[in-house]
């Protein structure tokens, strides 16, 4: 096998790390921009492009394992559900400030779900989105560039 060869089976191996379907669209295409890249002489991917190649394979099959649905977004909640859950934090952050001021230092417990509810509201976030409940599965709107 001449060099080419040897360099073209190492990136091969490297894009087995993606997923099928992934390989199938578009293995030929990223080796074809490897291998235009690639030195002349060389025989080994670069430790860039081993980094680079390993993690995004690793996470796109993670990413497949944790949305078997093939990661179609999810719709957005409404907008009621923000408000809400941004009122409630600000409620639990009073409520702590009165326990607090009444020497019930517990009370500081509830600062960890005023922060969720928090950063729930800021991603606009329900939790049929994280545990597919109801309405949780339905495919995404199609708009106009569909």
């Amino acid at each position: 096998m001449n060099e080419s060869q040897d360099l073209e089976r190492r990136y091969r191996r490297l894009l087995s790390l993606y997923p099928k379907a992934f390989r199938l669209a578009r293995e030929q295409e990223v080796l074809t921009v490897l291998m235009d890249g690639a030195r002349p002489d060389q025989r080994w991917p670069r430790p860039g492009e081993v980094t680079n190649l390993a993690g995004h394979g690793v996470s796109r099959r993670a990413r497949q394992v944790a949305h078997p649905d093939g990661g179609q977004q999810r719709p957005r909640p409404p907008q009621w559900v923000r408000i809400t859950r941004t009122l409630v934090g600000i409620w639990l952050v009073i409520l702590t400030t009165i326990f607090c001021a009444t020497g019930h230092w517990w009370g500081l417990s509830l600062l960890t779900f005023a922060a969720l509810h928090f950063w729930l509201a800021y991603h606009n976030i329900a939790f049929t989105d994280m545990w597919g409940g109801p309405g949780g599965s339905s495919p995404p709107p199609s708009g106009p560039g569909d």
